[in-house]
């Protein structure tokens, strides 16, 4: 089943936080975060781990 991440998306523009500042702040890799903009499979522990940063600032 799909899962979409436009809510998080939303989320980093209501932040005023770009992509490149989400890498960085969640440390995830560049892989994760071009397949995540993709909508490309990314593991549920990643999702996790950027919704968790998101919500931390």
């Amino acid at each position: 089943m799909p899962v979409s991440c436009d809510d998080m998306w939303r989320a980093l523009i209501d932040k005023n936080m770009n992509r490149a500042e989400q890498k960085d702040f969640s440390e995830i890799s560049f892989n994760v975060l071009v397949k995540n903009g993709k909508n490309e499979y990314v593991s549920m522990d990643s999702l996790h781990w950027i919704c968790q940063t998101i919500s931390a600032i």
